[in-house]
């Protein structure tokens, strides 16, 4: 994972994650219920790597759309 994702994610929030998840399309975010117990986005998993779209996240980051 490129560090410059790393960095910019630990500086945003978890609504500004949703831009760059690979699950946008099937996850409206937040936690949703189910009789069988909490249903978590794929974003609170801790590895980056599941759920970061880095390409996306680097081009807008080399664009000048997202500081970090």
């Amino acid at each position: 994972m490129d560090n410059r994702c790393v960095k910019w994610a630990n500086q945003h929030d978890g609504d500004e994650w949703c831009n760059y998840c690979r699950y946008s399309d099937e996850c409206d975010g937040g936690v949703k219920g189910s009789p069988n117990g909490p249903i978590f986005p794929p974003c609170t998993e801790e590895n980056l790597d599941i759920w970061l779209d880095e390409n996306a996240l680097i081009e807008a980051i080399e664009n000048g759309d997202e500081e970090i």
